[in-house]
């Protein structure tokens, strides 16, 4: 939203400049820039979603205000809206008050509609719109003034001397002043007259009933309307005006007449004479109850530690618009009814410190601390596993634990899939019962960046149903693609593959000190060739392997893609517990062993049979060659694999070393039937 400086000095009188405007902002938590208009420098600003009462001039006014003792908020002094002492005909009907609990009107005679004025004129560009006309005008100021947005109807669309506000029916339909149809129905709250829908409430006036230059009489409308139902029904037809960006976020229920009010001194001073008020109504079904708040006056400084004396607390809550009412050792606090985002005390503090300024919060240790200390497992296990993983290179992503239901149709084994009853839209429908499909978009967002290695983990939840319960379990995804190593002046480029993959993976389970057992599987995501899961005796808790290429393919991307999926809790419970073992100061001696294998049987058949008798003084093996060729059976593949023995106790002899080895492949020849070379 754009902020007039010359319109605040209307309402706040002060010398600042705009660069120093902006930075008083910046200090009490208003987001901004200055951007250029053809008037001259404004503000444009960014609020948070619980702030709507920052979507106006007056809400400026009153945070800078409030940040200096010596300025006044002064908002225009209204006249009082006196009502016709012999109204016309009309009425207004609410039909549900939870939909629109307050809604003021009035009819104003021999309105003349114009070209804006200069001085209107010149406002309406510095904030940002086009000029259309002095009555159109004038109700797009009075949103930006107070924040309150108001509609102005040409009295003679209304048919029926009537409006009521109700539901859409099955089978209305509307054109709105952008000319775009929309099909009503009951979840959309509408403004009517006696026959037909003539504004969609909260969100954009209908076309026929606007204000046009062949108007001379007006209804003009100043309501509060359910901040729920106003964001359902821009979100469902797609629709974002001023309206219902400050409608959905919760408007001044006690603001409507003020709104109102400040429509007619408007016309008023743009037509140069008095509006001829007609009718007058204020339907008001469900009065806004004020929320109060106790405050301990001893509460804000204990909370921040800075010393706050008991009359800069008050000074600063008065000029933000709350009331205080003494209480011995306390304050009864009234919260204003713009402000919606308030609930306790400690919101209160934050107030007082906002405008003191951050500045004076100082860091210091806290002066002691609780004797149980209470570890969280989880999250110390994520925390060493994000450290190892980013120091080989891994860059960690967040994403939404929503997805489209394609994504979720990757999945098979997860048919309980949890549809969202309110989703942000159909890609972000369902609840996910895998990260991986996340990370394929965000590596697609880095290759378009111009990322060639690309290396990825994630922590999510996944999601689904069986049994008639709803499963939540935490995972952890790995993802590469793209080139391992780029070429440089020593070496080629060398693109990732699954066994550099596998590496990494090791890696990371040898820090953890997981067990890595993996056998060979299939899955609809995955390479038949290349897909493990991985088998403890917890269960299985995961897949690695190769992405396949027609997924990788339809995400966009070029390069294999090598993943895997993990259920992180299960798999933390696996790991070993921390101990010492002491190094060996003995030396070790090494025997190599070289053999035929069948085809059928991989390199990991050979490492579990290792693993199940080697005996204690083994303390490593390395794969160091594997070959085939013309003097290999075809169905046979040559490996040979050299063997560290080390005892922790003495020196082996030769002798000893020898009858350690001769033993283990004796055993290795006889349950793999090798062929010793």
């Amino acid at each position: 939203m754009r902020i007039d400086c010359e319109y605040l000095k209307e309402f706040v009188t002060t010398k600042l400049t705009e660069r120093e405007l902006s930075e008083v902002l910046f200090t009490v938590g208003i987001e901004n820039s200055i951007i250029s208009s053809p008037t001259g420098p404004v503000l444009d600003i960014e609020i948070t979603p619980n702030r709507p009462d920052w979507l106006s001039h007056y809400g400026i006014c009153r945070e800078i205000a409030a940040r200096f003792r010596d300025l006044t908020f002064r908002p225009r002094i209204l006249p009082e809206i006196v009502r016709p002492l012999k109204p016309e005909p009309f009425s207004i009907t609410i039909e549900d008050p939870a939909d629109c609990p307050r809604y003021s009107g009035c009819i104003v005679r021999r309105i003349k509609v114009k070209e804006s004025s200069a001085a209107l004129k010149r406002r309406m560009e510095r904030v940002g719109l086009r000029s259309i006309s002095n009555i159109v005008d004038i109700s797009n100021l009075v949103m930006y003034t107070c924040g309150h947005p108001i509609h102005i109807f040409d009295l003679k669309i209304l048919t029926g001397r009537q409006v009521v506000i109700r539901r859409g029916k099955k089978g209305e339909d509307l054109i709105l002043l952008d000319e775009k149809k929309i099909e009503l129905n009951a979840d959309h709250l509408v403004i009517a007259d006696a026959e037909k829908p003539v504004a969609l409430a909260g969100v954009m006036g209908g076309l026929h009933s606007g204000v046009s230059d062949s108007t001379c009489d007006v209804f003009i409308e100043s309501a509060y309307f359910h901040p729920h139902l106003i964001r359902r029904t821009s979100r469902q037809l797609g629709l974002k005006t001023d309206a219902s960006y400050r409608f959905e976020r919760g408007m001044n229920p006690e603001g409507t007449m003020e709104a109102m009010g400040l429509a007619l001194a408007l016309i008023e001073a743009e037509t140069g004479q008095a509006p001829q008020v007609t009718y007058l109504d204020d339907v008001y079904p469900l009065p806004h109850a004020p929320q109060t708040i106790f405050l301990d006056k001893s509460y804000p400084s204990t909370l921040t530690g800075v010393v706050l004396p008991e009359h800069l607390s008050r000074e600063i809550l008065t000029k933000l618009g709350f009331t205080l009412t003494d209480q011995d050792n306390r304050w009864q606090v009234t919260v204003p009814p713009f402000r919606v985002d308030l609930s306790g005390r400690e919101d209160l503090v934050e107030e007082i410190i906002r405008i003191y300024g951050y500045d004076h919060l100082v860091a210091q240790l806290p002066s002691g601390c609780s004797r149980k200390m209470i570890t969280n497992p989880e999250r110390e296990a994520e925390i060493e596993v994000g450290h190892h993983l980013t120091g080989n290179g891994f860059f960690e992503m967040v994403n939404y634990v929503f997805q489209a239901p394609e994504d979720n149709l990757s999945f098979p084994e997860y048919a309980g899939v949890i549809e969202l009853k309110n989703p942000l839209g159909r890609d972000f429908s369902q609840l996910k019962n895998s990260l991986l499909p996340g990370i394929m978009r965000n590596m697609v967002f880095n290759v378009n960046q111009g990322f060639s290695r690309l290396a990825v983990f994630e922590f999510g939840n996944r999601f689904y149903c069986a049994d008639g319960e709803i499963h939540e379990e935490k995972l952890l995804a790995m993802a590469v693609s793209g080139l391992f190593q780029k070429k440089d002046w020593r070496t080629d480029e060398q693109p990732f593959d699954f066994s550099t993959f596998l590496t990494l993976v090791q890696s990371l389970f040898r820090k953890m000190r997981w067990p890595l057992r993996l056998i060979p599987d299939q899955h609809p995501f995955y390479e038949e060739e290349c897909c493990f899961r991985l088998s403890t005796q917890s269960g299985d808790l995961g897949l690695i392997g190769q992405i396949k290429q027609d997924k990788v393919i339809q995400s966009g991307l070029d390069s294999p893609v090598f993943a895997a999926e993990w259920l992180f809790n299960r798999l933390r419970q696996t790991g070993r517990p921390r101990g010492y073992i002491s190094w060996s100061r003995f030396p070790a001696t090494k025997r190599d062993f070289s053999f035929l294998i069948d085809r059928t049987k991989s390199f990991r058949d050979l490492v579990q049979v290792i693993e199940d008798v080697k005996p204690a003084e083994l303390s490593g093996y390395d794969l160091i060659d594997r070959y085939q060729g013309e003097k290999i059976a075809a169905d046979q593949v040559g490996f040979s694999i050299s063997f560290s023995y080390r005892s922790g106790e003495k020196t082996l002899t030769a002798e000893e070393a020898n009858s350690l080895h001769r033993e283990l492949v004796w055993t290795l020849v006889d349950r793999l039937k090798l062929v010793q070379r």
